[in-house]
């Protein structure tokens, strides 16, 4: 179906691609998996037509092609899925799905569209709430979008950079009958990743990378997870998360909130009640299913929404309402989930990214940004040609790197992290759980907010449930019933 033979491809000194071979065959999921900057996502957009190889040559049904674009490839029935669904959210999902489409007429006909973009949303399983403005949608409902706008076209191969990074459990699990449906109809179906779980259970075929290269290519009814990441890192390493070694004393409460209220609105649940206390070296996990209230507890403790009611302590002083600064001077260190627009101003380069907390405590010196630059990214492993590069063209992994560089290395007093490994390969996620074991040694008080349950559970010491805006289930790690983790998740328990 699709080929590519000897594809490379270089950005400066660094070489992203180094002759890569791939074919997607149709009926078929092809797995591309990889650390973060192993050269996945740069592949993808050279099948794609968003970037051109240096080298190589690319073949669709034996003939070969040179994508100039991405609408170049789109025509030839080659459509990508990015990472992070990229819609206009002032306009309704039907009218991003037509949006740039070369073959409609200027007259649009909405309710034929609407009446496709169903029949799709049916074939497919893919539930949208058409006549809504993209803005008001979830990160799921957005990817499925993105998903509609690539299937109204037609295409004949499929390519998904990431799928699963901003989804739930539920969503993941219906993104992958989705994929089979694709399969099952006939598409090359290919799915970037780093997870191995979800390559041993939605792939046929997997490809690693490794440094730009292939590693191996191999069918996954023919491996295992082990020698995958094994394959993926060039040595041995944990591929599922593993309870933090050694026990720490706590100490006094550093961060507080009490009785917090806030106001729901259209677009997330809000907080009823919700206090919590995070002790110095202790890991406090916040579960529960995605808009539940969890990124607007964050956001409050960070001092980023001010609570109708109620209060936050920090270092036993109040500091509720007093927005960024506040918190920040108190030793607060923030990775939020949105990494790209709230963790991170996009335009600015990688250096001055790095260095956006000290202008927060009003002590930027640029002259240090350089060289502070480097060692992070050095200690850090973030993949960019450079500390002047733009942050926002970085892949999801290494924004999450530039931000895990910048708050963990300060030594926080508190540390509030949503979802710090999503997007991050095997090997990255265990090093971001060593610097939090790292932390909790030295002291710090943790607030741990994740979507995934394995993720809390290694790691928290105190695990508090979320279910539309209250604490719906508490206990101590070693006190608790995972069942009813589960049943306080949708709202079942007693």
């Amino acid at each position: 179906m699709l080929e590519a033979h000897g594809l490379s491809k270089r950005f400066g000194p660094v070489v992203a691609n180094d002759s890569v071979d791939l074919f997607l065959a149709r009926h078929s999921v092809h797995a591309v998996l990889g650390q973060n900057g192993a050269g996945k996502t740069t592949l993808a957009n050279m099948l794609s037509g968003l970037y051109r190889p240096d080298a190589g040559t690319l073949k669709l049904d034996g003939e070969v092609v040179e994508f100039r674009s991405p609408p170049d490839a789109l025509a030839r029935g080659v459509g990508m899925v990015h990472q992070h669904a990229r819609l206009v959210d002032r306009l309704t999902v039907e009218e991003n799905i037509v949006l740039g489409d070369p073959d409609l007429p200027y007259y649009l006909d909405y309710s034929k569209i609407r009446a496709r973009v169903r029949s799709l949303m049916e074939r497919y399983g893919l539930s949208v709430r058409v006549g809504a403005y993209a803005g008001e949608l979830s990160a799921g409902e957005r990817q499925r979008v993105d998903l509609l706008k690539t299937l109204f076209r037609g295409v004949d191969v499929l390519l998904l950079d990431e799928p699963t990074a901003v989804l739930v459990p539920a969503e993941v699990d219906r993104l992958f009958e989705t994929i089979r449906s694709f399969a099952a109809d006939g598409v090359a179906v290919m799915i970037i990743t780093h997870k191995l779980r979800e390559v041993m259970e939605v792939s046929d075929t997997v490809t690693v990378m490794r440094d730009g290269r292939v590693e191996l290519v191999v069918p996954t009814a023919d491996t295992a997870a082990a020698a995958l990441a094994t394959a993926m890192i060039g040595r041995p390493v944990e591929h599922e998360f593993s309870r933090l070694e050694g026990s720490v004393e706590f100490g006094e409460p550093v961060v507080a909130a009490t009785d917090l209220e806030v106001s729901r609105t259209n677009d997330r649940e809000g907080l009823h009640g919700i206090t919590l206390a995070a002790r110095s070296g202790e890991i406090v996990g916040i579960a529960g299913v995605a808009g539940n209230g969890q990124e607007l507890l964050a956001d409050v403790l960070a001092g980023l929404v001010a609570p109708d009611s109620g209060s936050v302590e920090i270092g036993g002083r109040e500091v509720t309402g007093g927005g960024a600064r506040a918190a920040r001077d108190r030793g607060l260190g923030y990775i939020p989930s949105d990494r790209l627009h709230t963790g991170l101003a996009p335009d600015l380069s990688v250096a001055e990214n790095l260095m956006l907390t000290d202008a927060v405590k009003g002590g930027f010196k640029a002259s240090h940004a350089q060289r502070r630059a480097l060692r992070h990214i050095e200690d850090y492993g973030i993949v960019v040609a450079g500390p002047d590069v733009k942050t926002g063209t970085l892949s999801g992994g290494n924004l999450q790197r530039v931000i895990l560089a910048r708050e963990l290395s300060g030594s926080p007093e508190v540390l509030v992290v949503s979802s710090p490994t999503q997007g991050l390969d095997v090997a990255s996620a265990q090093f971001v759980h060593e610097e939090m074991g790292r932390l909790r040694e030295e002291g710090c008080a943790i607030v741990l907010i994740s979507e995934d349950l394995d993720e809390v559970l290694a790691l928290a010491d105190t695990v508090m449930v979320l279910y539309e805006g209250t604490v719906a289930y508490e206990a101590a790690i070693e006190d608790l019933d995972r069942d009813m983790v589960g049943l306080a998740m949708t709202g079942s328990s007693a």
